[in-house]
């Protein structure tokens, strides 16, 4: 948590993982259309979960018991992973090609992109922040939050939301009621965010082999 790299060359047998999240002692990783499982304790691949359906897996979290929900960006789709079994939780257009996921209490806070993708993941419309219940699956856009960033990485600390914009390297925040401010600037290539869940944010920057660490004030 110093910054220091400790191991450079940790877990092999993936083709491309993305977004990940930590439950029962393990690390789930979305990885194109499966699930890899990897132990904590011994930085072992343990299994693969094979998500049917799935076309581009992206962004994971993991609720207060356990069920990790992965985001597919290109169905419109959030899937949920309880123990090694997947099921569809969620398949609606309202999510408008879903990034980033974070559970918080009896909800998903997603980002999406935005609806049209093109070749080079330009939208013909931006996307916004949405929140979808656990227990009824219903999908909520948020309030002043809609079609203004191609969103990537979402986290919710307290009451604010953060999400960040991959192609411009834009971070936002969000307050209830209010509209999403820009808060800091990177180069393109800004994506799935992470938090200790106190007061600071982690930003990958893609592009420039980095990682950002920013204290919230």
């Amino acid at each position: 948590m110093d910054g220091k790299v400790i191991t450079s060359h940790w877990v092999d047998g993936m083709d491309a993982p993305k977004g990940m999240a930590i439950a029962g002692g393990k690390l789930y990783a979305a990885d194109i259309t499966k699930v890899r499982v990897v132990d904590l304790a011994s930085g072992k691949l343990v299994s693969t979960i094979h998500v049917p359906g799935a076309v581009f897996l992206n962004d994971m979290t993991a609720d207060a018991a356990g069920k990790v929900y992965v985001s597919d960006m290109l169905a419109d789709a959030i899937y949920r992973i309880d123990g090694d079994k997947p099921e569809l939780f969620v398949k609606d257009a309202l999510l408008a090609s879903p990034n980033g996921v974070f559970a918080d209490g009896d909800k998903l806070i997603v980002a999406s992109w935005g609806k049209g993708i093109k070749p080079d993941f330009s939208t013909a419309e931006p996307g916004g922040l949405l929140a979808v219940d656990l227990d009824s699956k219903k999908v909520t856009p948020l309030p002043g939050a809609q079609k203004f960033a191609g969103l990537d990485g979402v986290i919710a600390i307290g009451g604010d939301i953060y999400a960040t914009a991959y192609m411009t390297g834009t971070l936002y925040r969000y307050r209830s009621g209010g509209a999403p401010e820009a808060i800091a600037a990177f180069k393109p290539g800004s994506a799935d965010i992470g938090t200790d869940g106190k007061s600071t944010i982690y930003v990958p920057l893609m592009n420039e082999g980095e990682i950002a660490a920013l204290k919230i004030d």
